[in-house]
């Protein structure tokens, strides 16, 4: 049966693959649960599935386009460490999956960070894409964090907010991804400091060392699904340990909210509304709001009387 799994049946499989599947310039959009969307329409539901409502993956572009007011934002540049400190080699050298991934996304590490306003309030986001090597932690992604938190603090930005998938630290860098751990975290503790609100965003699969540190120390920890993972050893690790088999919904961001880890699920398109809220009650941007309008009744009726 080797040769029919091994040959016959990829063979199959491609020649009943749909093609919109494989071309950029497809018309359609395909999902798991295999209904078809206009590509149009998918991107005007913010690349959620109509049928099914499963979010799908985003590039950080698409992700600040979305985010910022008007899609008008500027992207953070930082002091880029070597890429490929170790001269890492496994079954590929480690500056020739740093192509492909560049190749694959567009972008040049999994992190970016860029600055702009959410509601005409000045904020500092993060944004990570799982594509791009599986979203794992580097010593350049290290900086890019960094720099991003020194510049809502020197900027008086009111929040932090990080779109956050990754599954964890990156091997081919060695102890020096772990060392982004600490770092990373005392970035967040800094920006607590002063007063910035954090958010924690699971925008896909968070797990690893990344769990284990920045993403679950922010003020507010948010999933935009049900089904992202969120822990730190994988599901197989874990039965392997305890000699037990898990539940299917086990480290799931449902499960993980029922439990007290997750302070919300909030679907994609209710994220700007939900942040801001909470930001206009902690920073009182309502209060200030009415203050402002009654100032200019006031100023109104005063010119009236002089006329």
């Amino acid at each position: 049966m080797n040769w029919i799994s091994r040959f016959i049946k990829p063979k199959l499989k491609s020649l009943f693959k749909k093609k919109s599947a494989e071309r950029d310039d497809a018309l359609w959009q395909n999902c798991s649960c295999s209904k078809l969307t206009l590509k149009e329409d998918f991107a005007k539901n913010l690349f959620v599935c109509p049928s099914c409502n499963k979010p799908h993956p985003l590039t950080n572009k698409q992700r600040f386009d979305l985010f910022f007011d008007d899609s008008e934002y500027q992207i953070l540049d930082y002091g880029r460490p070597p890429e490929d400190p170790i001269t890492f080699e496994d079954t590929k050298k480690y500056k020739d999956r740093i192509k492909k991934a560049i190749e694959l996304t567009g972008e040049d590490e999994t992190m970016t960070a860029a600055s702009g306003f959410l509601n005409a309030v000045p904020i500092t986001v993060v944004s990570m894409n799982f594509s791009w090597m599986g979203g794992s932690v580097s010593p350049r992604v290290g900086e890019c964090f960094l720099n991003a938190a020194e510049h809502a603090i020197k900027n008086n930005h009111k929040a932090f907010v990080m779109f956050i998938t990754s599954g964890g630290m990156r091997m081919q860098t060695g102890n020096l991804s772990l060392q982004q751990m600490g770092r990373m975290t005392i970035a967040m503790l800094e920006l607590k400091k002063k007063n910035i609100l954090t958010f924690s965003i699971a925008a896909g699969p968070v797990l690893g060392g990344t769990t284990a540190s920045f993403a679950s120390v922010a003020d507010q920890i948010y999933s935009e699904s049900d089904d992202y993972l969120w822990g730190f050893s994988g599901k197989r690790v874990i039965e392997q340990n305890i000699r037990e088999k898990l539940s299917d919904d086990v480290q799931k961001s449902k499960w993980v909210f029922d439990h007290g880890q997750i302070d919300k699920i909030i679907p994609r398109h209710k994220l700007r509304d939900e942040i801001y809220n909470l930001l206009s009650i902690l920073l009182k941007l309502k209060e200030k709001e009415e203050a402002e309008d009654r100032g200019n009744v006031t100023i109104d009726k005063s010119i009236r009387e002089i006329a």
